[in-house]
């Protein structure tokens, strides 16, 4: 793996394209998707496992099913992510397993250190078009949130 530079310019070349806002199954998205082939630590009942990262926006992950462990619904789980070689840069958030599809996990983020939503939002940043698009993210962000949490 090369060397990634944190810079917008680099990580709009490096990060694939995001969905639109309509995804493929003409289903509306309230946060756009980034595409993001990375390597992600699970770590859910005391055990941990590596999966794939397919895709990451500001309130839920993506990720390709993998053989060492077998996800429910409602399942809670610790993600990291690491987006540098260094591995200094990292995403982590805890999470909820919300759907089980054609070989993909879907996980609601319910917690995010303040770290990694600066990560986050960098990441989403320079890879929106319309910048006013971020802070509408940010905004059902914060609206989403349950006050109980």
């Amino acid at each position: 793996m090369r060397a990634t530079c944190w810079c917008g310019r680099c990580l709009s070349n490096e990060f694939s394209q995001m969905s639109s806002a309509t995804d493929t199954d003409g289903n509306r998205r309230r946060f756009q998707r980034i595409g993001l082939d990375r390597e992600v630590r699970v770590e859910a009942m005391d055990q941990e496992t590596q999966c794939r990262l397919v895709d990451i926006s500001l309130r839920g992950l993506l990720l390709d099913a993998c053989e060492s462990w077998q996800p429910v619904l409602g399942q809670l789980v610790d993600l990291s992510v690491v987006l540098d070689e260094q591995g200094s840069m990292r995403i982590q958030v805890k999470g909820e397993v919300r759907h089980l599809d054609a070989g993909q996990i879907g996980v609601h983020v319910l917690e995010m250190d303040l770290d990694s939503v600066a990560q986050l939002r960098r990441l989403v940043e320079v890879n929106l078009d319309d910048d006013s698009r971020l802070d509408l993210e940010l905004q059902a962000m914060l609206v989403e949130r349950d006050p109980t949490d």
